[in-house]
């Protein structure tokens, strides 16, 4: 049984079509456990979500996760959030783009990317 829920279903898609995409948003239930004994002995741990959302895709996965759009869903990731935050406007894989080179490093038209962050309500 995978921890992943995969694929998400589409709903509107400003970018290309995601049943057209080799890598399709993920979401990902995490947990974070820590204990400790000294000085003092406590522990607690926490639920959180992870995303994995494709570099160039921007839209809505049905009602659960948007990318990008005015037309926000539960969960929304925003590019002016990610990388070179002094450049609104940009999306994901531009902003990707302009730092690689930055790096001396370059992004194949073909290659794929995927960003894993939290997700925003």
């Amino acid at each position: 049984m995978s921890s992943a829920v995969s694929p998400l279903e589409c709903g509107t898609s400003t970018g290309p079509n995601i049943a057209e995409l080799p890598l399709r948003p993920l979401i990902f239930p995490c947990k974070t456990t820590h204990a400790r004994r000294f000085p003092k002995s406590h522990s607690f741990s926490y639920s959180y979500l992870y995303v994995g959302i494709p570099v160039g895709w921007r839209g809505n996965a049905g009602k659960l996760l948007s990318v990008d759009t005015t037309d926000k869903a539960w969960f929304h990731v925003s590019a002016e959030n990610y990388l070179q935050r002094d450049y609104p406007g940009h999306d994901l894989r531009s902003k990707l783009e302009q730092y690689l080179k930055s790096q001396v490093a370059v992004l194949k038209p073909s290659g794929r990317a995927m960003i894993l962050t939290y997700v925003g309500f």
